[in-house]
């Protein structure tokens, strides 16, 4: 009796200490980046540009919650949204699947591995299912929640919909404070509406209701957490459920009949105008293909053959970026539906922009980031007119790819209408920007009803033949794996947990053997 008991304690003793150490050794192998992904990729924006284009993403999380790394089809979004390098990237929350570090490292090291500028993401409540999580969202995040009026006429508010219910009413009451004829437009991972049997903790909604009933519902509300698409025009608001570009999709038969729902992984783009009108679509995230890449030394090629979440061809809007001479040179453009657009800077022709795209508007600074020098279609073409010459440098998009492959699901649509709207207001004008006074109604009981626009995608293409100049060209490395551009020096595995996770259980566990240990310790004794 005396071996086995002493032989017990001694196992208890010997797995206590291995966990503790593996979990040391596995500790060192995380760093937090020095300084969070959102204020990494802070870029000004300028204030007097003809329209901004954005991209929304949300609910990428694995399957397997504990799993580190996202499913496959999040690496294509990706891959997509940093072709379109749009002014901003909005994600919407559920971006890891527990909450441990590792999970919050792989996904700081994809997002830093693309060239997408001005990272703006709320938090789900995957983020913190681990409690360490909020300590790991401040530190490879950023803010818990964001408001920001970067877009001139708008202001964007990023709310927390996981924190407490005090925290909930102080951003609420930020949202509105001193909006001086912004137009608000709220972005949160649980929806108010659509009913999808997974919505608003009940307090927070109440709480938002009585808030609405004071200031009114904003024109827009973007939301997630439900892993579908979802749109629902009531109370003269457009509210929007754009949730999963990874995360397990759910059924339909979970939305309200009133509202317009499709079970498809997708992303969503989104376009703010000064005069304070929007337009928004659901791109399908697994069929079509779309791409942006160097053509040559002067030129890049955009390729756009996507589908929307009903299966109609979509347009996407893309920034492309040059360089020259120093000066950062961008052409945001609209790429029609099965479409092949080129841009091309002809130095031959004094730096002659020449392109097949017919929506398009060309800008840089220089000594002024916040005001830029606009280039429109019927404008001057020739950058040598506003003394921008030298050296061309284009940049290649990434691509990255799944360490995990996994299988997509097939698309289920419920009966509806294409949901691209515009909204108008009444304007007035500053020296800086066009601003609003918001006039949304209140909230009320009225019985809701569906409102949509039917947008319909004109089908063209146009051949593109340019002469260009041989230069040097400087590509960005196209990544294969997702790898760190800061300090996180991180080796990671599919473990569901390290470092110091490893360590609470390690402790947990030699706290349960120990008392195992005990206890027959003095059973054994009593016989």
């Amino acid at each position: 009796m005396t071996i086995i008991k002493n032989g017990f304690l001694v196992i208890a003793i010997i797995i206590t200490a291995f966990l503790l150490i593996n979990s040391f050794n596995m500790q060192e192998t995380l760093s937090a980046p020095s300084t969070p992904l959102m204020n990494q990729r802070v870029k000004p924006i300028p204030l007097n540009l003809p329209w901004y284009p954005i991209m929304v993403f949300g609910d990428n999380r694995p399957t397997n919650t504990y799993a580190n790394y996202p499913p496959e089809v999040f690496y294509t979004v990706v891959n997509e949204m940093d072709a379109a390098n749009l002014i901003a990237t909005i994600g919407l929350g559920d971006h890891v699947g527990y909450g441990y570090e590792s999970q919050y490292a792989v996904f700081y090291d994809i997002m830093n591995s693309t060239r997408l500028e001005n990272i703006w993401l709320l938090m789900g409540n995957h983020e913190v299912v681990y409690p360490q999580g909020w300590t790991y969202w401040r530190q490879y995040i950023g803010p818990e929640y964001y408001i920001t009026d970067s877009i001139p006429g708008w202001r964007l508010a990023l709310l927390n919909t996981e924190s407490s219910l005090e925290s909930w009413n102080n951003q609420l009451n930020q949202a509105v404070a001193e909006l001086n004829g912004r137009v608000l437009i709220l972005f949160m991972h649980r929806p108010v509406y659509p009913n999808v049997n997974h919505n608003l903790q009940s307090d927070k909604n109440a709480s938002i209701h009585e808030w609405a009933n004071t200031y009114g519902w904003p024109p827009l509300v973007v939301q997630a957490h439900w892993h579908g698409w979802a749109y629902y025009r009531f109370n003269n608001t457009d509210w929007v459920i754009a949730g999963s570009t990874g995360a397990p999709l759910y059924k339909i038969s979970d939305c309200q009949s009133e509202a317009t729902c499709v079970s498809a992984y997708h992303y969503m783009w989104l376009i703010l105008y000064p005069n304070q009108t929007y337009s928004f679509k659901p791109v399908l995230a697994t069929n079509g293909t779309f791409s942006v890449r160097v053509l040559n030394e002067t030129a890049y090629i955009a390729t756009n053959n996507k589908l929307d979440v009903y299966g109609n061809p979509v347009e996407i809007p893309v920034r492309v970026k040059y360089t020259i001479g120093g000066t950062d040179v961008y052409i945001v453009a609209m790429i029609p539906a099965n479409t092949t657009i080129v841009f091309n800077i002809n130095p031959a022709e004094n730096y002659l922009v020449q392109t097949n795209a017919t929506e398009f508007y060309v800008y840089f600074t220089k000594e002024d980031d916040y005001n830029a020098t606009i280039i429109l279609p019927e404008n001057e073409l020739s950058l040598a007119s506003y003394n921008v010459t030298g050296e061309i440098e284009l940049y290649e998009s990434v691509t990255l790819t799944s360490p995990t492959p996994t299988t997509t699901t097939t698309t289920t649509t419920k009966p509806s209408t294409t949901t691209t709207t515009t909204t108008t207001s009444t304007t007035t004008t500053t020296t800086t920007s066009t601003t609003t006074t918001q006039t949304t109604e209140p909230a009320t009981t009225t019985p809701p009803t569906t409102t949509t626009t039917t947008v319909t995608s004109t089908e063209t293409t146009t051949n593109a033949t340019f002469t260009t100049t041989s230069l040097t060209i400087t590509t960005e490395t196209i990544i294969s794996t997702p790898t760190p551009q800061a300090t996180t020096a991180a080796t990671l595995t599919t473990q569901p947990s390290v470092g110091g996770d490893m360590i609470q259980i390690a402790i947990v566990m030699g706290i349960v053997l120990a008392g195992v240990g005990v206890g027959l310790f003095t059973i054994l004794k009593k016989r």
